[in-house]
């Protein structure tokens, strides 16, 4: 089996932002990533993740984002 879970997540945005970011998160979504750039976001479970990974596609809606994740 690979290693890695693809998962596409269709789902109303403004449902799930009804609270603020971290500072933390804010500096992902705010942050200018560079075409083609790989990142990754290094945090224990429940520490908000994908709700940071929902509000950067929330605050730019004109990129196409691959969110791929793999657990041990």
């Amino acid at each position: 089996m690979h290693p890695f879970v693809y998962l596409l997540l269709s789902c109303k945005l403004d449902a799930l932002m009804d609270f603020p970011l971290t500072y933390e998160q804010r500096k992902i979504v705010d942050h200018e990533f560079k075409p083609k750039q790989l990142i990754r976001i290094i945090a224990c479970a429940g520490a908000g993740k994908t709700t940071t990974l929902l509000a950067y596609a929330k605050a730019h809606p004109q990129l196409r984002v691959l969110y791929t994740s793999y657990s041990k």
